[in-house]
């Protein structure tokens, strides 16, 4: 199972790499994001996409072998409740696989947009970039992991470097 599938390229990396035997059900609380994964992935095989708010899963009891999640568990509202849906929807033993963003400091280039938007926003900065950016304790999460039932909890750090193109230049 996964939840937060957006556009569904992790979702069809996950196809790539599991055996074609497995079944996923991708799923994502906006439709548009879905439509999107259906049109450029709906050939894929084993994989059904369907809508589902990750805090009252429409899936019954120990449904599911696993659970993954790419930078979407940070957005969750109520992570307590969220972590306490996937227990219930997993199988005793089963895995659960997701990652989250870091803080806002050790995300040079985000942290400087944060910045920005702040000093042109004096009066009232935008806050959202707090909220995928300011869930990345370690005792945090494992607290959030324990809560729901889950054991044996390694949470991990993975640095990785990202880079784009430049920008273009404008010469006029």
């Amino acid at each position: 199972m996964e939840i937060a599938c957006g556009t569904g390229i992790s979702t069809e990396q996950a196809r790539s790499a599991l055996d074609a035997s497995i079944s996923i059900a991708a799923t994502d609380l906006n439709p548009p994001m879905l439509e999107h994964a259906q049109a450029k992935r709906g050939h894929l095989a084993g994989i059904e996409f369907s809508q589902a708010d990750a805090q009252a899963l429409p899936f019954g009891d120990g449904e599911f072998d696993a659970f993954y999640c790419q930078f979407g568990v940070m957005f969750l509202p109520d992570k307590p409740l969220g972590f306490s849906e996937f227990f219930r929807v997993l199988k005793p033993g089963a895995m659960i696989a997701f990652n989250v963003w870091d803080s806002l400091e050790r995300n040079p280039a985000m942290d400087l947009v944060f910045k920005v938007l702040s000093d042109v926003f004096t009066g009232d900065p935008p806050q959202f970039l707090t909220v995928p950016f300011g869930w990345y304790d370690h005792d945090v999460i494992s607290a959030h992991l324990e809560q729901a039932g889950f054991i044996d909890i390694q949470v991990e750090d993975l640095a990785h470097e990202g880079s784009h193109p430049p920008a273009p230049v404008n010469t006029r």
